[in-house]
């Protein structure tokens, strides 16, 4: 019978990680993930439980000595990189102890029990070191998102329109001389969509328009959730190979769609409102908080056409 359970995380609550798993609440955000996993009694009001809160690996041999490594039943991992895991496997290989290994890859759940001198181990594995759905690239990354960490993308987005953009714009103002300076260490991609920001939110201060947040909100909606996908669709198309012969979208990839803005979608109207309340504020505009003359002038607005992208490698 197992008297007591030794859980330790060295990291704290995300409100990333809300979203899956039944442990934690927004209000343990920014607290000890083991501490609250310990505290939790729910489940079983008998659940004894010693929270560490320190990192397992060579560092930390003090802690987690011979004297700990001795006392366990078994152990469990549910760590979120190879060179914890294979670590914590030559413990138990060493100590003679059983091991579960879990652990998730977008929606694909995956598990390992380890019983010494009757199973594989886990260094055992020639693939451990491996994405199990094989190497994901930048493309796949960012346009067939399947991992948690991927969503982040958003966040990143989110920073260069209300974040960087007015930053870059504020350096400019205060010394336009430092500032170029600065600019001409960039490559010339850098350069030109630093300017480009600058002189789109610029113009729209200068100009103090509720309209123009409009236009570049509708321009940057048909460039990332149409224009970008369309590209997406012509280079990987639903029967894309791999150069293997695998199918290119199959486990948790799944198929994009381009998306056509439609004032009357709530979820494609929230998203423009939203973005313009933010932007205009960010710049010092007083928004207009009027959902039917919002969706008069988005609809109104005239994008670019789709242009394909031709790539020559």
């Amino acid at each position: 019978m197992i008297k007591k359970v030794t859980v330790t995380d060295n990291d704290n609550v995300e409100i990333s990680n809300l979203n899956r798993q039944f442990l934690y609440r927004k209000t343990d955000i920014e607290k000890s993930k083991s501490a609250c996993a310990c505290r939790e009694k729910k489940i079983n009001k008998n659940f004894n439980c010693l929270d560490k809160q320190s990192r397992i690996g060579p560092d930390n041999e003090n802690i987690y000595n011979e004297n700990f490594w001795s006392k366990q039943a078994c152990i469990i991992n549910a760590v979120d990189n190879i060179k914890v895991r294979k670590y914590i496997d030559n413990k138990c290989v060493f100590y003679e102890k059983p091991l579960i290994d879990s652990g998730t890859l977008g929606t694909i759940a995956y598990i390992q029990t380890i019983i010494p001198h009757v199973t594989e181990f886990y260094n055992d594995r020639k693939h451990s070191d491996k994405n199990p759905l094989g190497p994901i690239p930048i493309c796949s990354l960012h346009n067939f998102p399947i991992l948690i960490e991927n969503y982040w993308r958003g966040k990143e987005l989110f920073n260069c329109f209300f974040n960087e953009n007015i930053i870059e714009l504020i350096n400019l103002s205060k010394d336009h001389d430092n500032y170029y300076e600065k600019l001409k260490k960039e490559d010339s991609i850098t350069q030109l969509q630093k300017l480009n920001y600058i002189k789109r939110y610029a113009l729209i201060i200068k100009s103090y328009n509720f309209n123009n947040c409009i236009e570049l909100v509708m321009v940057k909606l048909s460039e990332n959730f149409e224009h970008k996908k369309n590209q997406i669709l012509l280079e990987y198309p639903e029967e894309f190979l791999n150069k293997d012969g695998s199918k290119f979208l199959r486990g948790a990839k799944r198929f994009p769609h381009s998306i056509k803005y439609d004032e009357n979608e709530d979820f494609h109207f929230s998203f423009v409102e939203n973005f313009l309340i933010i932007l205009a504020r960010t710049l010092g505009i007083s928004p207009i908080n009027n959902d039917e003359y919002i969706k008069k002038i988005s609809k109104e607005m005239k994008t670019k056409k789709f242009i394909p992208e031709i790539k020559t490698e």
